[in-house]
């Protein structure tokens, strides 16, 4: 099977990162892209959805852009505004490789994002 572009270019650059950066990528990802749906599913502006959330129009930008460093603290009053839980699952590199095996995905080196067809859940190795 044939890499496309893309996925050569996610696992050159997993390659330069360490471990512990693509983890806090892909987490810190997560959460911008539960607050760009969320203030898009509210047809809301910046500014809109930081009046809505009690925060500056500011700190609504840096969440969004990833120049935020979310602690467990702000990520649980986003939940808390906007109606969602947060789920971290965290578990060993054996099963995860059970999973990439049950939905049929090999596990390569580098970086692998896998989604599950009959959730919202994703998986990550690095």
């Amino acid at each position: 099977m044939k890499k496309s572009a893309s996925n050569t270019f996610v696992n050159r650059l997993a390659d330069s990162l360490s471990r512990s950066e693509v983890i806090e990528i892909t987490l810190k990802n997560t959460v911008v892209h539960a607050l760009i749906s969320s203030r898009i599913e509210r047809s809301m502006n910046q500014k809109q959805f930081a009046e809505f959330m009690g925060v500056s129009q500011a700190m609504v930008s840096k969440w969004e852009s990833g120049d935020c460093n979310f602690t467990v603290d702000t990520i649980a009053k986003i939940c808390e505004k906007l109606g969602m839980i947060a789920n971290l699952e965290l578990i060993s590199e054996e099963d995860y490789s059970s999973i990439m095996q049950k939905n049929s995905m090999k596990w390569e080196k580098g970086i692998t994002i896998a989604a599950s067809d009959d959730t919202d859940n994703f998986y990550i190795a690095a």
